[in-house]
């Protein structure tokens, strides 16, 4: 078999680069295992407001267009609804967070988002002050859309399933895996990026996130809320809330040390009765300056790699995509901040050269 691009990973990286490969008319093939859940324990957040400290995300205007149209794209491609439009409401704790929310209302930016009719109360959830509104917001059902690209993939022989082999890669001029012939290799493995034995110089932080499901009969919310954590409404009275970050985990299985954490959040924050009824978790893969990696290895010209979304891959994974397509297709400079170029000093023959 003879294809233009290799893609190592099916997670929403993966997934936008096999977009702007199938939409440029590019033949390829995604190799991926289920090892690595960070886009499907996504909480699915579609918002481009930072709102610890109302105020936009790195170039979210751009990115949230973006995603809306990529997103509606795929859509109609697998035929299954992905996005729901949800609001959510940011819990205020003090009158200075409710006057910081006006003040950040009348940014050009954010006009659109931040309602300043603030909501005074919202059943089932204990507050001292009131509640803003964002609007434009949505839910992206991360596991429906890798569950439904998946079986596109399968459907049309893109797949191959099984973890990707490193020694496998053609020796000499690491221009074909196993039987398959190819022009370029695009990594989009997420934390997985850390047994790549081409990329593992770069940066990468994984950041293990765990969620918990509750179950609240009473609680009358519709939306989303953001408090100390998210609880997003999933439907029959269930909720997810979280997430947890923790950089120092041992295990990417699910910890008593994060369900007791957020336990003790929720608690915080609803008036309610509730019961846990499930919990999941997941590494991010986390850059210590908050920005992508994206780009071209230092000496294998035909290997590529699109990773390093932390908790912003919803808005960033088709951009990031296109910013990379666009690279290796058109030669269009990768814009600084985002080019894993940055990073070449770690590289391990740029350290034995000095």
């Amino acid at each position: 078999m003879q294809v233009d691009y290799i893609i190592v990973g099916l997670g929403l990286s993966g997934i936008a680069m096999a977009e702007q490969l199938r939409k440029n008319k590019r033949s390829f093939i995604v190799v991926a295992d289920c090892s690595q859940q960070a886009s499907k324990v996504a909480g699915g957040l579609m918002n481009p407001v930072v709102l610890k400290r109302f105020k936009m995300a790195w170039n979210a205007q751009e990115h949230y267009a973006i995603a809306k149209k990529y997103y509606a794209n795929l859509e109609n491609l697998l035929n299954v609804k992905l996005v729901e439009e949800r609001p959510i409401y940011r819990k205020f704790s003090s009158v200075e967070e409710q006057n910081n929310w006006f003040e950040a209302a009348d940014k050009p930016q954010l006009a659109d988002f931040l309602n300043t009719n603030l909501t005074n109360e919202i059943i089932g959830i204990k507050s001292d002050f009131k509640f803003g509104k964002v609007e434009k917001t949505g839910l992206l059902n991360t596991t429906k859309l890798v569950d439904h690209y998946r079986n596109f993939l399968r459907n049309n022989n893109l797949l191959l399933e099984e973890s990707f082999d490193y020694t496998a890669l053609n020796s000499a001029k690491h221009n074909s895996y196993k039987d398959i012939a190819f022009k370029r290799i695009v990594f989009c493995e997420g934390f997985g990026m850390a047994k790549n034995p081409y990329f593992n110089y770069l940066p990468l932080v994984g950041n293990k996130g765990e969620y918990i499901t509750i179950k609240a009969p009473d609680l009358q919310l519709k939306d989303i809320l953001k408090a100390s954590v998210f609880v997003i409404p999933l439907g029959e009275n269930k909720f997810k809330v979280g997430a947890t970050y923790n950089r120092n985990f041992k295990t990417q299985e699910t910890s008593n040390e994060a369900r007791e954490e957020l336990f003790r959040k929720v608690k915080k924050i609803l008036s309610v009765d509730y019961e846990i009824t499930g919990q999941e978790a997941a590494v991010r893969p986390t850059v210590k300056d908050r920005k992508p990696l994206i780009g071209q290895h230092p000496t294998e010209k035909n290997m590529f790699v699109c990773n390093g979304f932390g908790s912003r891959g919803i808005l960033m994974c088709a951009p990031m995509a296109q910013h990379l397509f666009d690279f290796m297709e058109k030669e269009i400079a990768l814009p600084k901040e985002i080019d894993c170029k940055r990073y070449a000093s770690l590289f391990p023959s740029a350290a034995d050269s000095l």
